[in-house]
């Protein structure tokens, strides 16, 4: 199975919300989920829904205080086929 993404679709995950709100105090200031990839409550999510309704699963995150990196790593969530 191959998957291919356009320019726009990737630059449009990349420029949501979801990819700085691995970073709490982020999420917190924006009142946006945190995305974490071991969700424990309501206000955490392991799943990013771009604004063009594609849906990821957050596999990885890592926020980086001292650098100010923050970052994740996503799959896409595809419809199985039978």
């Amino acid at each position: 199975m191959v998957f291919n993404y356009t320019d726009n679709q990737l630059n449009n995950l990349n420029q949501d919300f979801a990819v700085y709100s691995v970073n709490k105090e982020f999420s917190e200031r924006n009142k946006k989920k945190f995305v974490t990839d071991t969700p424990n409550n309501k206000n955490e999510t392991n799943t990013i829904t771009t604004s063009d309704g594609q849906e990821f699963r957050v596999v990885a995150t890592k926020s980086d205080p001292v650098s100010g990196f923050d970052g994740l790593a996503v799959a896409p969530i595809v419809p199985i086929l039978v």
